[in-house]
């Protein structure tokens, strides 16, 4: 399966990157054309921050469909926990959960501040074997966190339904990561799956140019977007809308077969 098949096409606002970070555009040997924006990292630049929440949501999905069946976690704290110290309760329950599950359960982990300020942590994790609430919330208040914890199955597999539902709490566990300001808003585990994202990773033999955004080629391109005629297949990379690309050149090497959910 390709990799970019199925994945939700966002519409594009222009806005001015205030880092002026430009645009990668590549052209396979087919003569098809792709288009990637240089992102200046910034977390709340109106471009590059939609589009770092776009990947973060990308690498949360990603993950849940090569490590099989998953589980969301959400714990509290009955204080207003300073965040070093919550990690440390974070860091305490993931070690007891791979010791009673006997398997590596990976993470992804990302931080809410709720309306009073305090912490909220959510968890993906996988693979997963069943635990009783009360026991998870028992470990929980017992490495430091408070009594109100929450769980859910997040299922497996690549049906419609699963990788909908996989879109949706990517893009939920995307959004709270904007709300932590300061230090790192989300934290993965060593082994939670990294999508391929290397522009120069690709089958066929492509073309690379760097374009400035004062460039005539890039005021052209972000003029076309605005007008349709490109679409976002994968988070910041566009290509021609309606014309499909007859060539696999720009499918990533060696990557697990995936397929985002269209949004609904």
């Amino acid at each position: 399966m390709n990799i970019e098949s199925g994945i939700a096409r966002s519409p594009y606002t222009r806005k001015a990157c205030p880092q002026a970070a430009g645009w990668l555009r590549g052209t396979c040997e087919h003569g098809n054309e792709r288009w990637i924006h240089l992102s200046c990292k910034r977390r709340d630049c109106p471009v590059c921050g939609e589009i770092r929440k776009r990947k973060i949501s990308w690498r949360i999905e990603y993950g849940l469909q090569v490590l099989g069946n998953g589980a969301w976690f959400v714990g509290t704290w009955d204080w207003d926990i300073p965040k070093d110290e919550a990690i440390k309760t974070q860091n305490k329950f993931i070690q007891w959960l791979r010791r009673d599950q006997g398997i590596r359960v990976e993470y992804a982990a990302t931080w809410e501040l709720t309306k009073n300020g305090r912490l909220h942590l959510n968890l993906i994790l996988a693979p997963w074997l069943y635990i009783n609430q009360r026991k998870l919330s028992e470990k929980w208040v017992n490495f430091g966190g408070g009594f109100v914890v929450w769980i859910e199955k997040v299922e497996g597999g690549i049906s419609t339904e699963v990788t909908k539902l996989r879109y949706k709490l990517g893009n939920y566990m995307a959004k709270f990561e904007q709300q932590v300001r300061t230090g790192r808003g989300i934290n993965y585990s060593r082994n939670w799956p990294r999508p391929p994202d290397d522009p120069t990773h690709r089958i066929g033999r492509i073309t690379w140019v760097w374009l400035s955004p004062s460039y005539d080629d890039s005021e052209i391109f972000e003029s076309e977007l605005e007008r349709g005629i490109w679409a976002e297949i994968l988070p910041g990379e566009y290509s021609l809308c309606g014309e499909p690309e007859l060539c696999d050149c720009f499918q990533f090497v060696s990557s697990q077969p995936f397929s985002l959910a269209r949004s609904p």
